[in-house]
């Protein structure tokens, strides 16, 4: 079995709500309700869903620019919140995001999940080791 470098448990952030300078707020808006996922050593993972679902809100409490409202974020078993010196710097080398243009990712007559289908059924997969042609795919589109 492959060693569980990131695991996010019930990671949640909610933001203040409105209001205006006469009343003290609003009610929170929950960015975040609830996620929890692990990537395993050698795997490659994404976060995709529609806009504004919070995937930038939860890749920024991963990369420690945001703080989670509740939940845990666990790196090689250890809680990312506790990093300090060295071991934070490491944590950041380690462990990024990329983000992608939907604009510039797709072909503009396709659906996402289209898209992707059609990447998804020219791949050929054998001896646990996928060569797909997701790599092809993105840069005719791109």
């Amino acid at each position: 079995m492959a060693d569980r470098l990131l695991e996010v448990e019930g990671l949640a952030k909610y933001f203040r709500g409105g209001g205006n300078w006469l009343t003290s707020g609003g009610d929170s808006i929950r960015a975040v309700d609830g996620v929890s996922f692990h990537v395993e050593e050698g795997e490659t993972f994404a976060l995709v869903g529609e806009s504004g679902c919070g995937k930038t809100t939860v890749a920024k409490m991963i990369l420690l620019l945001e703080n989670p409202t509740r939940g845990t974020i666990s790196f090689q078993g250890e809680d990312v919140r506790r990093f300090r010196g060295g071991g934070l710097r490491e944590y950041k080398r380690l462990v990024q995001a990329v983000f992608q243009d939907p604009y510039s990712s797709t072909l503009e007559c396709r659906s996402w999940t289209s898209s992707a289908s059609r990447c998804a059924s020219t791949s050929t997969c054998g001896g646990g080791t996928c060569a797909c042609g997701w790599a092809n795919c993105w840069k005719t589109w791109g």
